[in-house]
């Protein structure tokens, strides 16, 4: 899609039709290990059981382009949660699972 497809009439982004902030909370969640398939296995499992609940409101796992820094490897998803959803209830579905409870996993909400 081109930048002119998501201009409005009045010339301005349409922010809430995206899922962009300030109408929603970007929530960039980041693991890392050194085992490339245990982050893997975690990434997916993670974003698994998130899609069944959030659907379309989540977006990966993604590998970065930079996927590996100093021995770890490292998977990214992306949450467009509503400003009135929790962030803490993603976290405690993956704290749950003794199998990752060493993958290093970080949130970053609103980043930009």
């Amino acid at each position: 899609m081109s930048v002119v497809g998501i201009i409005s009439a009045d010339g301005m982004l349409n922010y809430p039709d995206f899922r962009y902030p300030p109408f929603y909370r970007l929530i960039r969640i980041v693991f890392k290990d050194r085992n490339e398939q245990k982050v893997e296995a975690a990434s997916s499992l993670f974003t698994n059981m998130l899609k069944g609940s959030l659907k379309e409101r989540v977006l990966g796992p993604n590998k970065p382009v930079i996927s590996k820094i100093q021995r770890y490897h490292i998977r990214e998803i992306l949450l467009k949660l509503e400003i009135n959803l929790s962030p803490q209830q993603a976290e405690s579905l993956l704290r749950n699972e003794q199998e990752f409870k060493y993958v290093v996993v970080y949130f970053d909400v609103d980043e930009m």
